[in-house]
């Protein structure tokens, strides 16, 4: 029996142009474009200990961002991201994508919208394919792995205060949507939608004139069953069941 071992030292250069523009159409509304590339090393190594390999990318984005009130804004996008030599991994094995494509919309909602209450919501739509595949031409047209079309979320927040309770205490909760998603580069199967269901308390206040929050999170309220990715028909993994956790924080 012999180990796989792996190599992870590597050396190169890659020049990374971005260029954003930004127009203000009035005074609470600007229109936006952006081009960027990409290059993303990775130390990720597969059950032979084969690493996977720096993936590429160029981004168009175009988009307009509106001030909806003073602590309201929303932001609507655009985008095409072209990407290059994609590793993924298929029951064990490192697999390579030398070209995929992503196009789609994000639109998200943020602040406050009345007093004491925030809202963030978020929606997104991504077409993703397989653009070129040397394993199997087949792909080609095929959806990329674990990338939903559609997803979404809505959280609210409340602050509370009372007489009794020194400074301030925030409530809130939402949910969170996951569309389906292909579970190989075949799309030989499709894991399901999911949503799940966020919570937390905390409290803020002033000690010895340090500001001091406590916070109580509950991840996946209802411990609801799901599956949150796949690397191929013999490992998918199942979704993080419910976690609670305390944090603790002061200001020096």
């Amino acid at each position: 029996f012999i180990n796989p071992e792996s190599t992870l030292n590597d050396r190169g250069n890659a020049f990374l142009p971005q260029l954003g523009v930004v127009y203000k159409v009035l005074p609470d509304v600007s229109l936006y474009g952006s081009f960027s590339k990409s290059f993303t090393p990775s130390t990720q190594t597969d059950d032979d200990g084969n690493v996977a390999s720096t993936e590429k990318g160029t981004t168009w984005e175009v988009g307009s961002k509106w001030q909806v009130a003073p602590n309201l804004a929303a932001t609507l996008a655009l985008y095409r991201i072209d990407e290059e030599d994609m590793s993924i991994f298929i029951n064990g094995v490192t697999r390579n994508i030398p070209k995929a494509r992503s196009t789609g919309a994000e639109l998200e909602v943020n602040g406050e919208f009345a007093p004491d209450w925030n809202l963030i919501a978020n929606y997104s739509y991504d077409k993703t394919e397989i653009v070129s595949d040397n394993v199997n031409p087949d792909n080609v047209g095929n959806r990329l792995v674990n990338a939903p079309t559609n997803m979404g979320s809505l959280y609210l927040s409340h602050t509370l205060r009372f007489s009794w309770l020194p400074g301030e205490l925030r409530l809130g909760g939402g949910g969170r949507y996951v569309g389906t998603r292909a579970g190989d580069p075949e799309n030989s199967f499709v894991m399901p939608a999911y949503t799940v269901a966020d919570a937390f308390i905390a409290w803020d206040s002033q000690l010895i004139g340090k500001h001091t929050q406590l916070k109580l999170n509950v991840k996946n309220l209802f411990n609801r069953e799901y599956y949150e990715s796949s690397a191929g028909n013999l490992r998918v993994i199942e979704g993080e069941p419910r976690v609670m956790y305390l944090q603790a924080a002061v200001d020096f």
